[in-house]
């Protein structure tokens, strides 16, 4: 039965003619540009015009002079060293409000770990280096335009990216060598008397500024997309692969504007609210997140998981709710607050956390600092969430479902928050397509393995990938923050939200800003019970954490 499957499969495969170089090619990052042609090495079909080379560099020059340079979508933010074929190194970005400084973003990237497994449990690693590498090609300059098909739909603008191609075949002793004809087309023959023949596409792209990134569009952010795509020429259990990002131990940076940061960088895993009933009207964390660990361990976290289905858990958390007073002295303060329980659903395919943000922390100023209880000073520095605006690399693999609200700062599900659907456990689906939704084909897991507070491993499987066609991995990449001025709104209304004591600091507004999303300031006799583990303060105050969440609880919510 195993066999006459899997015969069925090579057979659609051929008739659909899968399987050769030009249609593989087509469907990566770099040829879905249009304009300026890609530079190759393979076969004299175009001109390589190698990375780091002297006739690269006045490409790009003159690309910098060309008119409209100062455009947003079109400058070129992205910089990096390439010391061996699956490695980059001192990555920066040049950040809009800090006069195009270049910003240390990653130490590096490394891509590895690929590896196909043969029905029976056979494994094979496929090494990412010279004696398989086919072809290496890379874009300067190029637009991807919007589309409602393929992997690359979102419009954007292409920069100093490049991929290699390599190929592997193995034998029937399991001996894996080098593809001996690699200008013979079909480059993977498909059918069982052929030899188990694999592609990989290790691939570094790297955008230009757009809001297109989270679900409001507040955020200028350039797009980072390293990834791998593998595609084989006969059915096989899994492939699988991995990508590794390390950030620099240290901002360069503690001071912008009035705010002041840590030097160390942190990571913060949060997983979104799929309540859709409920209307943002400021982005606080007990609206936003179901639950969240701003100082996580290093550990290995189940964060996409392929055939899980739905599943809810009745009073998992308890969140704070408001009565707020009208009129008199006291103004909009409440008049009364208590945690209330709120049931937490995990979406189909959704795993322990949804993104991973890996930034500085932020400092309170002195003046707000001094009217803290003693307990609290071990809550500062402050992470930033759920924006990470300031030195900020955002990682998503998925986000929430929450519905439109009256700002207008959570679009209803934009197209480039949306997930892959249409797909089942061995079948990948399509991108873009269903809110709420892993970033992920549906026939893979991922596993995220947090390395340090400032790197981590991206791991995924991808079973039963279909003859003939690539299964991508890290589809999604990542995002460095470059512009909040679209946050102005959000923050003014965090802060007026706030006034009163202990208002009144000149300084720090960004901190405020990330504490008073997570943190809520009270007169201790109008609150019902905003926390009972802490006292108030000498001056009356009191002051809540918007989602109440412990160790035992974050647990259960995690292997939920």
């Amino acid at each position: 039965m195993a066999r006459l499957w899997r015969e069925s499969i090579i057979a659609r495969a051929v008739s659909d003619g899968r399987g050769t170089l030009t249609s593989l090619l087509e469907q990566t990052l770099l040829h879905a540009t249009t304009g300026r042609a890609v530079k190759d090495s393979f076969n004299g079909a175009r001109r390589l015009v190698a990375l780091g080379s002297q006739e690269l560099k006045e490409l790009e020059s003159k690309s910098e002079s060309d008119e409209g340079r100062a455009r947003i979508h079109t400058k070129k933010l992205w910089e990096y060293q390439y010391p061996t074929l699956d490695t980059v190194t001192q990555v920066t970005a040049r950040h809009r409000n800090m006069g195009d400084m270049p910003m240390p973003v990653l130490d590096s990237i490394q891509w590895g770990e690929v590896g196909v497994r043969l029905y029976g449990g056979a494994k094979s690693s496929l090494p990412l280096t010279q004696p398989f590498l086919l072809m290496t090609q890379s874009v300067d300059d190029g637009v991807v335009p919007a589309s409602d098909k393929g992997f690359w739909q979102l419009p954007a603008n292409l920069h100093s990216s490049f991929h290699h191609i390599f190929g592997y075949e193995i034998t029937s002793s399991g001996r894996v060598q080098a593809i001996a004809t690699p200008d013979k087309e079909p480059i993977l023959p498909i059918g069982f008397d052929q030899p188990l023949r694999i592609l990989v596409c290790l691939a570094m792209g790297c955008t230009g500024e757009r809001n297109d990134f989270e679900p409001g569009g507040v955020l200028g952010a350039a797009r980072l997309l390293p990834h791998l795509m593998i595609a084989t020429n006969k059915p096989v259990e899994s492939v699988e692969g991995a990508i590794t990002l390390t950030r620099n131990e240290r901002t360069p940076h503690v001071s912008m504007g009035d705010d002041e940061m840590t030097p160390e960088i942190f990571s913060g895993l949060y997983t979104d609210n799929n309540d859709k009933t409920v209307t943002p009207d400021l982005p606080f964390w007990n609206i936003l997140f179901d639950y969240y660990w701003t100082d996580p361990a290093p550990g290995k976290f189940e964060v996409v998981k392929r055939g899980a289905r739905q599943r809810t858990s009745v009073g998992a958390v308890k969140y704070l709710r408001e009565e707020v007073a009208s009129g008199g002295p006291m103004g909009s303060w409440p008049a009364g607050a208590r945690y209330v329980a709120r049931d937490v659903t995990k979406f189909a395919r959704q795993g322990e956390f949804d993104n991973i943000h890996m930034a500085p922390k932020m400092k309170l100023p002195f003046e707000l600092l001094s009217r803290l209880p003693s307990a609290w000073k071990l809550n500062v520095p402050v992470a930033m969430a759920p924006f990470c605006a300031h030195d900020c690399l955002h990682t998503h693999w998925r986000w929430g479902n929450l519905r439109y609200d009256p700002f207008g700062w959570f679009n209803t599900n934009p197209k480039w928050v949306r997930g892959w659907s249409g797909g089942s456990a061995t079948s990948p689906g399509s991108p873009y397509s269903e809110p709420g939704a892993p970033l992920v084909p549906c026939n893979q897991d991922v596993t995220l393995h947090l390395l340090s507070k400032r790197s981590f491993k991206y791991f995924a499987r991808a079973h039963a990938p279909v003859v003939g066609e690539w299964q991508i991995i890290m589809h999604h990449g990542s995002a460095y923050a470059i512009d909040t001025n679209g946050l102005a709104e959000a923050v003014q209304g965090v802060l007026s939200a706030l006034e009163g004591p202990p208002g009144n600091v000149s300084r720090g507004s960004w901190a405020r800003f990330y504490w008073g999303l997570r943190y809520r300031t009270y007169l201790y006799n109008k609150v019902a019970d905003p926390n009972p583990r802490l006292p108030a303060t000498a001056t009356g105050f009191k002051f809540a954490e918007r989602l109440q969440m412990d160790a035992t609880t974050l647990a259960k919510l995690r292997a939920l």
